[in-house]
């Protein structure tokens, strides 16, 4: 059984500049985690360092790059999760051009863990890191005007 999770957000961006906040590491830094490692081709590890510390580890398994969509999907984990079953967990960003900017779509999935004693708050990481690309992207815009 897996658990997902969906959100979007639409940014007033092209795909091209959408594509940067999504694989620069400087804009990275900004809105998702400081990148310590990053090779975005299929089968390259990454490696983030969230705001509060925690330290995932990433395999990249999809890059796909087109004028008008672009697809970034990679399997990530908290290195420092001591459990012998902790669970990676696969993100997929979708990136579509639309007529009011750039919808981003991110699912995450992962295997379910019900029964466990460690409760998650698996949908809430995704809400935060969207509010915060967006807020980035706009503070973005305005420095650039």
């Amino acid at each position: 059984m897996t658990m997902r999770v969906h959100r979007d957000v639409v940014l007033a961006t092209t795909v091209d500049e959408t594509w940067q906040l999504l694989t620069d590491p400087d804009e990275l830094a900004a809105w998702l985690g400081t990148p310590t490692t990053l090779d975005l081709r299929p089968g390259g590890m990454a490696a983030y360092v969230e705001p509060d510390g925690t330290v995932r580890h990433a395999v990249v398994e999809h890059v796909e790059r087109h004028d008008d969509r672009a697809c970034l999907a990679f399997v990530w984990w908290d290195a420092a999760d001591p459990r012998p079953d902790a669970v990676a967990t696969r993100v997929v960003f979708e990136l579509t051009a639309t007529d009011a900017g750039t919808r981003v779509d991110v699912t995450e999935t992962r295997a379910s863990v019900a029964g466990a004693s460690v409760r998650v708050p698996f949908g809430a990481f995704w809400d935060d890191r969207l509010f915060d690309l967006e807020r980035h992207s706009l503070t973005r815009q305005f420095a650039l005007v």
